[in-house]
């Protein structure tokens, strides 16, 4: 059976030793399935972001510019879209299981992309624990700065803030 399934499927085809501990099973399983998440910071050096990003999608990655799927979806009056107008009219903050909502339902759309990149998305720690808890982990963080600087410079220098920048300074 394995060399048919391995013929017709080819690199879709994954051989999982199942006599390993549970939880290493599981992790093979998890690292086979879960989507790559690169997430991209706003840093000083916005041309070295935009490049990076342009040649990551150039690779295959797809850009997930957060801002712009609530555009859309709010234009198209989807129904997550309606959600989401009602909060921009009132003047709220969109929650952060909203936004996931959007993503998971972008990321797992059965497409064949698995590799991704969030903007402007997540900000602050509790959307890293609602996305990672309904997404899946994010792979790689990027801050980009202008050659030379080597700190992250926060308003008001609140270390004690829950944003992702404040761990950077921390």
């Amino acid at each position: 059976m394995k060399p048919f399934l391995k013929e017709k499927y080819g690199n879709l085809f994954h051989e999982i030793n199942t006599e390993e501990p549970l939880d290493a099973v599981f992790n093979t399983v998890s690292k086979l399935i879960e989507p790559t998440v690169i997430h991209f910071r706003v840093g000083s050096n916005n041309d070295l972001r935009d490049e990076m990003i342009h040649q990551l999608v150039q690779r295959g990655y797809m850009n997930l510019e957060v801002n712009e799927l609530i555009r859309n979806e709010t234009e198209r009056r989807t129904a997550l879209g309606q959600d989401l107008l009602t909060i921009i009219s009132a003047g709220k903050i969109i929650p952060s299981n909203l936004i996931v909502r959007m993503l998971r339902k972008i990321i797992y759309s059965g497409q064949k992309n698995t590799q991704f990149i969030l903007s402007y998305f997540p900000d602050i720690i509790e959307h890293v624990h609602e996305f990672e808890k309904n997404v899946g982990g994010i792979s790689a963080v990027f801050f980009t700065t202008r050659e030379g600087e080597v700190e992250v410079e926060l308003k008001n220098n609140q270390l004690t803030l829950f944003t992702i920048d404040s761990l950077f300074q921390k």
